[in-house]
């Protein structure tokens, strides 16, 4: 589900976050984010499932399933595809069950922030799958 970002406010080369599927499994089959230019860069994701809390200093855990050396990154006028995964994977997340992520690239990721989100709180919701 797209999840709308109107003023993206932070950068980073990375960024983690979590969906949680509501009543019933989800696929999830490819990712988009904003980056801060328009270049071509590498870009990686890396997913686990559950939560990453507490799972964010080490590659412990964290599986990769995308990764391209030459993304074509389209800054903030418009999202960068991240996708299809490698070798056609699907991130499967049972309903009620969580899976994380964390998109990567040598580039900047632009994205927002908002302090009154406590981590793990909801940001979006479509009613099958909630960002956190």
């Amino acid at each position: 589900f797209p999840l709308n970002v109107f003023i993206p406010n932070k950068v980073g080369n990375g960024t983690m976050f979590a969906v949680q599927a509501h009543d019933r499994d989800v696929s999830v089959s490819a990712l988009s984010t904003y980056t801060v230019k328009e270049v071509v860069g590498p870009m990686q994701v890396y997913y686990r499932p559950g939560s990453y809390e507490g799972r964010t200093s080490n590659d412990e855990g964290w599986i990769l399933i995308y990764n391209d050396p030459y993304v074509r990154q389209r800054g903030t006028s418009g999202l960068t595809r991240l996708g299809p995964f490698l070798h056609g994977r699907t991130v499967d997340v049972p309903a009620g069950q969580s899976a994380s992520f964390y998109v990567y690239t040598t580039e900047t990721l632009s994205y927002q922030h908002n302090d009154a989100h406590v981590e793990g709180s909801v940001v979006a919701d479509d009613g099958d799958l909630m960002h956190k």
